[in-house]
């Protein structure tokens, strides 16, 4: 009897565990989503936002470079991550992908943050030419 019931208590621990096991991977899964969406979201097109700094006010451009520096810091790292990995996956094999690209996306990442930094430091200050990003596309796209 004691063989039984100790064999149901392992059993039923294993099982828990599988599903404490799964509802981290469930949550590790959505929260790599919501980083994605909201790349998707926030990356506008580089022609578009090249348009629209030409036509706006002093106020507006120091706004959108605070908004711009802002998102640089928060998103410019698994962006660029999740962005170089798919381009290098695309272009090469798997294996490839993810490291080197990886490796790339890291390093176009932690310059996005400076620069991200820098921007949302200075949104006031017309540097670089009249409010223009540093980089020539405001986030990648995924």
């Amino acid at each position: 009897m004691q063989n039984i019931s100790s064999d149901k208590t392992g059993a039923y621990a294993r099982a828990e565990e599988g599903e404490m096991a799964r509802k981290s991977g469930v949550r590790l899964a959505a929260a790599a989503t919501l980083v994605i969406l909201a790349c998707l979201w926030i990356a506008p097109s580089t022609a578009n936002a090249a348009e629209l700094t030409a036509y706006r006010s002093k106020g507006s451009k120091a706004t959108r470079k605070l908004m711009r520096g802002l998102v640089n810091t928060v998103f410019g790292l698994p962006c660029e991550i999740v962005s170089n990995v798919s381009k290098t996956w695309q272009t090469e094999d798997p294996l490839t992908g993810l490291t080197a690209g990886a490796y790339e996306g890291t390093k176009m990442g932690l310059k996005r943050v400076g620069i991200g930094v820098y921007e949302t430091a200075t949104f006031l200050a017309p540097t670089g030419h009249a409010y223009e990003p540093f980089l020539k596309d405001e986030l990648p796209p995924v």
